[in-house]
Parts: structure tokens; sequence; C-alpha cells
């Protein structure tokens, strides 16, 4: 496959399986990996997209030829193996992202700058669960009449020089009861939905990078997500397996979960695991950390979290106490 785009724009590489899976979540994965001329790699996991349809995204960091490779789990079935150039073309900035290139950080670790080295100036505030909570098709702002939520509050802290959205998927629960959207499952919590997918965080992140905000973004609520997932880490992994693979391309920075370092049923054990997993999967090396919860540095669990390979910044809680 031969495919055209520019520089910081989402392109997908689409495959279509010929053989069938009891649970294609599961019991298959595939990875990729992409190559610049100058030498530069970039790999991604791959996900299943509902039905008999898998998707690589990607967005290239640098103008020129990219060639790529796809493979499979599964060595049978060769309708999920691909290859194939792509050709970016420079972008034309609209925005910071696109002048300056995707946030990281220094090379001291101590303040985060966008990838050409101007300073960034991280501005957010917490939009927690914000793809379960922020409805498409209704806003709840008293008089106005919109019909969306979401773009109503994104739009506002645009308006206002806010550059981070600051949120985490409700990964183990149904957000019904608060006028959200379905849960992320179509069997709790072995396969995935992927059309929630498409119709509400898909259109969210797209939204936010094409105007130039970078979001924070976790997989779940300290040990309440692992209490749901009966301290089970299998499918804990494999939903941020499935996250990574979907919006790794974007404007990201990783926050993990919110209040990891509870010591609740497990969780930080787990939360672990998944940072982890994060800095292994994505391929462009976002920002990777962890929402804390509430405790001084001289605590164990600070110094605990200091010594992940994976942890590379802060995430400090400074509210409930």
């Amino acid at each position: 496959m031969n495919i055209s785009t520019n520089v910081f724009k989402r392109c997908e590489i689409v495959l279509h399986s010929t053989k069938e899976y009891e649970n294609p979540f599961m019991d298959v994965d595939i990875d990729a990996v992409f190559t610049h001329e100058s030498g530069r790699k970039i790999t991604l996991p791959g996900f299943w997209n509902g039905k008999n349809e898998w998707k690589v995204r990607f967005s290239a960091d640098r103008p020129g030829t990219w060639s790529y490779t796809v493979t499979c789990t599964d060595q049978e079935n060769p309708s999920l193996y691909d290859n194939g150039i792509i050709e970016a073309l420079p972008c034309h900035p609209q925005t910071k992202l696109e002048k300056h290139g995707y946030v990281r950080l220094d090379p001291q670790k101590r303040y985060m700058v966008y990838e050409d080295g101007t300073p960034f100036f991280y501005l957010g505030d917490t939009h927690w669960m914000m793809p379960d909570y922020e409805r498409l098709h209704e806003c709840n702002y008293p008089g106005c009449t919109c019909g969306n939520q979401f773009k109503h509050t994104a739009d506002d802290r645009i308006r206002k020089g806010f550059n981070v959205y600051q949120t985490y998927f409700s990964a183990a629960r149904t957000a019904t009861t608060r006028g959200g959207t379905p849960s992320w499952w179509k069997k709790a919590y072995t396969l995935i939905d992927p059309e929630a997918f498409n119709q509400t965080m898909d259109i969210m992140i797209e939204y936010l990078a094409q105007n130039g905000i970078t979001t924070a973004l976790g997989f779940g609520t300290h040990y309440a997500t692992i209490h749901s997932f009966h301290q089970d880490p299998k499918p804990l992994l494999a939903f941020a397996r499935y996250c990574v693979a979907r919006y790794a391309c974007y404007p990201l920075i990783w926050i993990t979960a919110q209040e990891i370092t509870n010591l609740k049923e497990n969780a930080f054990t787990l939360w672990k695991q998944v940072g982890q997993l994060v800095g292994e999967l994505d391929g462009y090396h976002r920002p990777n950390g962890a929402h804390m919860h509430v405790h001084p540095i001289t605590d164990p669990r600070s110094a605990e979290l200091n010594r992940q390979p994976w942890h590379q910044w802060w995430t400090v809680q400074g509210g409930h106490g």
C-alpha cells in the first residue's frame, strides 16, 4: 500500500482479515515498524476496529519517504501482514504543535518543550473521564443550544489559551448513569467495543489535535478500576495496548491513571505494569508519567515510582488534602 499524507496528520493502514477469530481483541495482535529515509524508526501496535477490520495509525514527524511493515502474531494469516510506502509532505502549520512539533521532555528532564526545543508552558485542567461524560450530541450548559458539551468546553479552554486537556478513560465501568457513553466493552472485560471508540474518543482527540491541544491521557482510576478488573492484569494491559494503538500518533503525554500510588486492591503494582507497557509500545516516546495520590516526596511510594525506568515526569496532585 502506498499512502500520501502531511507531517503531523494522521493516516491509517487498513487491513481486512480473511480469517475469523472467536475473540479478535484477545486472540491476535498486529504491530508495525515505520522507517524514515534518514533511518529513524517508529514502532507502533495496531488495533482491531470491528468485524474483520484491523488498523494501524501513524503520523509522520518529519517530511520524506517512510517505508513500513506490518506483522501479525498469527503467522498463518497473511491478510494481516503488509508493507508499503508513506510519502510525508510538509504541512502548512496552523497550530504551535504543527509549527514546533509535539511535546517532549528536554534532555535534562526538567521541562517540557516542543520537538524543536521551543519552551512549552503546560496549561491544562482536569477533564476526568472526558470520553465517558463530555457529551457530543447534547450540551448541559445553562441556556446553551450548541448541542455539543465537549466542543463547548474545549472551545472555552482554547479561547483562554489552554494547551493541555487532562483526561482518562473510565476503563472498567459503564458511564450511562451520568449521561455518558456506553461501556467500552462488548463483553466485560474480554471483548472491546471498537464502535464506542469510533463514535466518541476518536472524534474528541482529533478535534483537540486540530486545535493545537495536547491530550494528557490515562486508562483508569486508582483501585476502583483494579477492583472492577478483579486484580487481573491481562484485560487491563490489553485495554492499555488498545488505547496506545489508537492514539499514540496524536499529540499526547501519558499519565497512566488517576492516583496510581493508592495501595488498595494491589493498584500500585498493576498500574506500574501499565506504565511500563506504554513505554514499550509507544514508538514516539511521548512523555510517560503517572498521576499520583497525595503524599510527600519522603513517602516510599515516591521513591518506588522514581525507580521505574518508564517514569519520566511527575503529575503531582495538590487536592484532596
